[in-house]
């Protein structure tokens, strides 16, 4: 059996994980929703959207990012209070006196 090579908008959202309604969206407004990043290449016949396999290889490999590269701290919501500040420098400076 010839493997098949192009997919429907449901076939690839089975393929990729990603719903039915993110491959449309990302196929609609040509990017992802707050994000900068478009969605995955697609043909047209007719009425027919069309997916390459190959192309969504490609793009989910793309996105791939590797976990310590990618790690981004999180911030304070509401800056620390003065004297909690205070007393962490207490403790600093009785383990490492200058």
């Amino acid at each position: 059996m010839i493997p098949k090579r192009y997919l429907t908008v449901k076939e690839a959202s089975d393929y990729t994980t990603f719903s039915v309604d993110f491959l449309n969206t990302a196929r609609s407004t040509g990017q992802l929703k707050g994000r900068r990043t478009a969605g995955p290449p697609f043909m047209q016949m007719g009425r027919r959207i069309l997916y390459d396999i190959n192309d969504l290889d490609q793009w989910i490999l793309l996105h791939r990012k590797d976990g310590a590269t990618h790690y981004k701290p999180k911030r304070w919501k509401r800056p620390i209070p003065k004297k909690a500040l205070d007393n962490m420098r207490r403790i600093i400076s009785k383990r490492l006196p200058l």
